[in-house]
């Protein structure tokens, strides 16, 4: 009887001081906001090693005897229930297998190139498909197109060709068989059979077309300057609401190096324009083709650019010194102060959307993402001209009025790699999302 009794008391201590570790505790901190919770050692330690695990889970495998209101006080004042300080069970769980790369992009893990690679695999996988997938297509061309599918890529983001590849080359043709019925049409006509207007804009195209990146060598040969003069002398005649207006010229510069490099490697520097020679003459009227619609579908977006007085640039330029003033006011300020205009160097930032600015391989990289949704040219250019300003801040905020307005007029942007562009995209990325949906933070109300 004496052994039984004492058995009976040590029972009833250890259950007496079990029930004084935890949820006495907690229930006593609990009730007072202002005590800073304290982990005790010896749960501490038990806990698993592979990190915590969601509540759903926990209570699931807990006592469904604990009292509900200590987890809820202890919730209240935002830590962690009581529950989830005991001692962890190691969960197995299952991987998901059911990765969706479209959904979720690509995992984290995985390098830069991997990725690269893993996006250029499934691009080519949805051109290849009989009817190809824009929407897939669009979201790829955002982080970039390969050299050699930007030519098919670029066609069809600007709607050039059908998505159904049965009728990709009545269509290609058909085009093109259109616009070299227009060469005979409208550009090799006497000069009597020209209007004025006619004659004037013509001259105008004759006098812009050796301005129009004269550090290409491509376009520096004959074939290639009477080809420019072609392709925007017709397309001024046929859209004479805005008619030929100074860089236009520099807008068609990406299409002809991305079309003719389907048929001549640019890659081999000083043998481009030997290249061109040897190209047929119906060859280069079919890419002077792809330029003048892939041109035409472009404008369409901005054609309040080019129409009288260029509303759209001069609404574009207004919205970037707003921007500017949000993200940078003491870049914004010193422009001002140096008595220097936003027009009188983001008027042709505008006008020719960088293609002066950047060295060709960032343009065309930019032009991937702008081209993967058209409003991204009316839209998303002054976020990234905003952050371009942003990326020299710095450096400009040192300089004085002269070489303030040098720098602002002709970038310094030889340097930029391909990873700082990106970071730059990225920023104006943010941006965007974040202003463009509240207008009302750049008007200053």
């Amino acid at each position: 009887k004496k052994i039984k009794k004492k058995m009976s008391n040590s029972t009833t201590n250890n259950n007496s001081s079990q029930k004084r570790v935890v949820p006495g505790s907690i229930r006593k901190v609990a009730s007072n906001p202002m005590i800073t919770l304290q982990f005790p050692q010896q749960i501490n330690n038990n806990r698993s090693s592979e990190g915590p695990i969601s509540d759903r889970r926990r209570n699931s495998n807990l006592d469904q005897s604990q009292n509900p209101k200590e987890e809820k006080s202890s919730n209240r004042l935002g830590f962690l229930s009581f529950k989830s300080w005991l001692p962890q069970q190691n969960f197995t769980s299952t991987p998901d297998m059911s990765l969706n790369l479209k959904d979720r992009d690509i995992e984290p893990s995985i390098t830069t190139t991997q990725k690269t690679s893993i996006r250029e695999d499934r691009l080519r996988k949805a051109l290849s498909s009989s009817v190809v997938d824009l929407k897939t297509v669009k979201e790829l061309s955002w982080f970039g197109v390969p050299d050699d599918l930007r030519p098919i890529v670029w066609k069809f983001l600007l709607s050039y060709i059908p998505p159904n590849v049965d009728r990709q080359a009545s269509t290609l043709l058909a085009k093109r068989t259109e616009y070299k019925q227009y060469v005979p049409e409208y550009f090799d006509i006497p000069e009597s059979a020209r209007t004025s207007y006619q004659t004037t804009m013509l001259k105008q195209i004759h006098m812009d077309a050796p301005r129009t990146s004269p550090h290409m060598q491509l376009f520096r040969a004959d074939r290639m300057q009477q080809s420019l003069i072609r392709v925007l002398y017709i397309w001024a005649i046929r859209h004479p609401a805005s008619g030929y207006v100074q860089g236009i010229n520099d807008l068609v510069v990406p299409y002809f190096v991305v079309f003719i490099s389907e048929v001549i490697d640019l890659s081999k520097k000083g043998e481009e324009c030997t290249n061109l020679q040897n190209l047929s003459d119906d060859s280069l009227l079919d890419i002077e083709a792809d330029v003048y619609w892939c041109l035409s579908r472009m404008l369409q977006g901005i054609q309040d650019h080019y129409t009288f007085a260029q509303p759209g640039i001069q609404r574009m330029v207004f919205k970037l010194q707003e921007l500017l003033m949000r993200v940078d006011e003491a870049l914004c300020k010193h422009i001002k102060a140096q008595s220097i205009e936003f027009l009188d160097f983001g008027f042709q930032w505008m006008n020719c959307l960088l293609v002066r600015q950047l060295p060709f391989h960032l343009l065309i990289r930019l032009w991937d993402l702008y081209l993967s949704e058209q409003q991204m040219f009316a839209f998303f250019h002054v976020y990234v001209c905003a952050a371009l300003l942003k990326s020299m801040s710095a450096h400009l905020l040192k300089l004085d009025f002269q070489d303030l307005m040098t720098s602002l007029q002709n970038l310094p942007t030889s340097k930029f790699t391909t990873k700082e562009f990106d970071e730059l995209i990225a920023q104006a990325y943010v941006w965007w999302q974040l202003f463009e949906p509240s207008p009302s933070h750049l008007s200053g109300n």
